[in-house]
């Protein structure tokens, strides 16, 4: 299990094996959802933990209003408030969805190369 917190919000992955033995991993979220950073098209308080769909996370990490996570593809998403460029895009809007963050990868293997 991984847990993570935001401003007002509190997230948390929970891993397990499917019939098949194939790992699965479930993600919640509960709290303060003002700005889409815990559950997208909902602004909704959530008073319990609720499992965010499709969201098949590895890890995550909460930021005042903004979600951080990185998907079993190792690739890393963002959703929230973006009104300081949280969100990695270029644009200091909100998302109610998940952004990738598509130079992450590059990065990664720039500073292998280099290493």
């Amino acid at each position: 299990m991984a847990i993570g917190a935001g401003n007002q919000n509190g997230i948390a992955v929970t891993y397990s094996l499917d019939a098949s033995s194939k790992p699965s991993t479930k993600t919640y979220a509960w709290g303060n959802n003002a700005y889409y950073a815990i559950s997208p098209n909902n602004t909704s308080t959530l008073r319990t933990p609720t499992e965010m769909l499709g969201r098949d996370n590895t890890a995550i990490i909460g930021g005042g209003d903004s979600i951080y996570t990185i998907d079993k593809d190792s690739q890393l998403k963002i959703s929230g408030l973006g009104d300081h460029g949280q969100l990695a895009n270029g644009s200091e809007d909100n998302s109610t969805s998940m952004v990738p963050y598509s130079n992450l990868r590059r990065m990664t293997v720039q500073q292998q190369l280099m290493q």
